[in-house]
């Protein structure tokens, strides 16, 4: 809880700061390049978002990694002023449907940020154990569901397709 968006480096090593910001240039955080695709991880899990990664970039793909709304608000900040600088300079986005704020019942939820994201054509992987939910909250969008825990290949794959649409 608290802790800011994560911009993996190329040692594999992230960067911390609550305000941190990546540019598709660099010039912040030096890890984003131009001729490479941009995946924002979503996660309240930090070994997941290391681990999964670690596999995007194993793929060839630039990451850039957030926790989600946290303590003590569980707000969003992109859904506090429709400005989110994380999820605009991502290609793709892989939002895990489980986040403290769904924990806690308060604030900005998963399903919240899945309409947020779909509303900027952002391409966009979900993984759940829950399908039923998945089915009714995007019914009407182009995103694409895989399982929780995320299986490499599968993640990997999926997000090939959607980053190609």
């Amino acid at each position: 809880p608290g802790e800011g968006p994560v911009v993996p480096g190329s040692s594999g090593r992230g960067r911390k700061g609550p305000d941190h910001e990546t540019s598709r240039n660099g010039e912040v955080g030096g890890t984003v390049s131009l001729d490479r695709p941009v995946v924002l991880i979503v996660d309240r899990d930090a070994d997941t978002r290391d681990r999964v990664g670690r596999w995007l970039e194993d793929a060839g793909l630039d990451v850039v990694t957030c926790p989600g709304p946290t303590a003590p608000e569980f707000t969003c900040i992109g859904s506090r002023d429709g400005h989110c600088p994380l999820a605009q300079e991502a290609d793709l986005i892989v939002l895990d449907l489980w986040l403290d704020s769904d924990a806690a019942m308060v604030g900005t939820r998963a399903w919240n940020l899945v309409r947020f994201y779909r509303s900027w054509d952002k391409p966009l992987v979900v993984m759940s154990d829950r399908h039923d939910d998945v089915a009714e909250w995007v019914e009407d969008l182009p995103v694409a569901a895989v399982d929780w825990p995320p299986d490499r290949r599968d993640l990997v794959e999926t997000i090939g397709v959607m980053n190609k649409t």
